[in-house]
């Protein structure tokens, strides 16, 4: 019998160009979504998935429905949380880089806040 315990792992969502808003206006439509380790930063590789407003157009419900948890971006639109508030998806501002150093901020982030799992966007 195994006891180790087992690794929480968290689905993320990161926009294509790192920015929830677009430079242009409204929201990103493309987006990474991959899963990682909130203990070790370990992810699984990053595929792309496309929002369609015409399908589903309100954001946070398409996120929900593709199971994603958090939310990486690299802009910082604090009025944008109280959409994201009723779906569960917290979302992490003013991370940069790529992929993978983004990941990096959060897992440092939440070493840095040990009740992580209880935040939620107000």
């Amino acid at each position: 019998m195994n006891n180790s315990p087992q690794k929480r792992k968290t689905v993320l969502a990161i926009p294509y160009y790192g920015q929830l808003v677009r430079n242009s206006g409204g929201l990103e439509h493309i987006y990474f979504k991959l899963t990682a380790d909130p203990v070790t930063g370990e992810f699984s590789k990053a595929k792309l998935s496309v929002w369609n407003q015409k399908e589903l157009p309100a954001l946070p419900d398409w996120l929900e429905q593709q199971g994603i948890e958090a939310l990486l971006c690299s802009d910082n639109r604090p009025g944008f949380e109280g959409i994201f508030a009723a779906t569960g998806i917290t979302i992490f501002w003013d991370q940069r880089g790529e992929v993978n150093e983004m990941v990096a901020q959060w897992t440092d982030s939440l070493a840095l806040d040990n009740n992580w799992q209880r935040i939620v966007c107000a």
